[in-house]
């Protein structure tokens, strides 16, 4: 996606890689194909538009682990991926679960905590962990392909990794007793670039920043208050800026964590998977009525091809549908909110595209100033806009 001056989109382009599977048969990106993809656009974009900046959104859960001579040593594995029961009863026995989890701000959610990922690599592959010299998170690895640098930042670091200690502001005391610390390159900030000659021109790169955070930083230029974000889409995140971390009163809601903004601050959230829950109801609506999902969703049906008690009957399922959801979806966005005063917040991705969901959750949260967001998207946006006119 390529921004002008003033962060309007000029060209964006799609594209879709089929998924491989690891030496375990597990699915997972091709790391190879998304690699020279990114060199391709990379190149091929230079010849159209004279760019003066790139930066990289992306899930930040995967790893990439870099042999001596930068070269990937294993496949991208997936963060669905099974941890080792075994592995997890170790890691409990040593530093404890809960434990860990409390001062990391991170739920234990197995290979989603991309920190325990090194440490089943650790023990599960350790011939192939002894020749790591750099292990990079995604976003930071895209980077890497243009500048060579390999970094780490707060962004990828701080989201429910198990990595970092929230109170010590460094990483927990697991991450150096197990010398994973060894193969993490240095940290710099998310706004950090590296100036690297193509052609004749001179371009910024940024490191690469975790997709949900990337998400957030727009609204930091939009408003003067404080504000909370919630992201929808398969995930629905609720995000909270504006709250310091207290590990007592972390992680009593199941889905709760903490990211990072990009200078290394918590960012209280919760997350439930709302949207694959919608998808899938209104999926098994449209079949026991024989409705479209499109005519379920804009409450607009074909009359003549429908006896009305069809259409009512559909309605009133549709409408239980969204407010089950919403239900949840208020108790997150309450328990992200914390103790903090906030009253404003934005909502971005699919739920901000639909009136009926906007009209309950505004009628819910009444004394709320409740925003819908017109970026469609926000990653890119976050990517672009935290590396415009900053200092390295």
């Amino acid at each position: 996606m390529i921004f002008d001056e003033v962060f309007k989109i000029i060209h964006q382009e799609t594209t879709q890689f089929d998924e491989i599977k690891d030496e375990d048969g597990f699915p997972c990106d091709d790391l190879d194909k998304i690699s020279h993809w990114i060199i391709d656009q990379f190149k091929i974009q230079n010849s159209k538009f004279k760019i003066s900046r790139v930066n990289f959104s992306a899930y930040g859960a995967s790893w990439v682990h870099l042999d001596e001579n930068g070269k990937p040593l294993t496949p991208l594995y997936n963060y669905l991926k099974p941890f080792h029961k075994e592995l997890e009863k170790q890691f409990e026995a040593q530093f404890g679960l809960e434990k860990v989890a409390q001062e990391t701000g991170s739920p234990y959610s197995e290979m989603l905590n991309s920190g325990l990922q090194l440490y089943w690599l650790k023990y599960a592959k350790p011939e192939v962990f002894k020749k790591i010299k750099y292990s990079l998170h995604l976003p930071q690895y895209l980077s890497y392909l243009l500048t060579g640098k390999a970094v780490l930042e707060f962004t990828s670091i701080g989201c429910h990794t198990m990595l970092w200690d929230y109170k010590k502001n460094d990483y927990h005391n697991w991450v150096y007793a197990e010398g994973i610390d060894k193969i993490l390159p240095p940290i710099v900030t998310a706004s950090h670039t590296e100036i690297i000659n193509f052609g004749s021109s001179q371009i910024e790169v940024g490191t690469g920043i975790h997709d949900s955070s990337a998400s957030l930083f727009p609204y930091f230029n939009k408003s003067l208050e404080p504000f909370m974000l919630l992201s929808t889409g398969t995930w629905c995140v609720a995000m909270n800026p504006f709250i310091e971390f207290k590990e007592k009163e972390s992680l009593k809601f199941k889905e709760e964590l903490f990211y990072m903004t990009i200078e290394g601050k918590p960012v209280k959230a919760t997350r439930l998977m709302l949207g694959k829950e919608y998808d899938e109801g209104v999926n098994k609506i449209s079949k026991k009525y024989g409705v479209s999902v499109e005519e379920i969703q804009n409450s607009k049906f074909k009359i003549q091809n429908l006896k009305v008690e069809t259409i009512e009957n559909c309605e009133i399922e549709y409408r239980k549908l969204l407010i089950g959801i919403l239900k949840k979806q208020i108790a997150a966005i309450l328990e992200a909110k914390g103790n903090s005063e906030i009253k404003k917040l934005y909502v971005e991705g699919g739920f901000s595209k639909n009136e009926m969901f906007l009209k309950m959750l505004k009628e819910s949260l009444s004394d709320w100033d409740i925003i819908p967001s017109e970026n469609s998207q926000g990653t890119a946006l976050g990517a672009a806009m935290v590396i415009n006119g900053r200092e390295n």
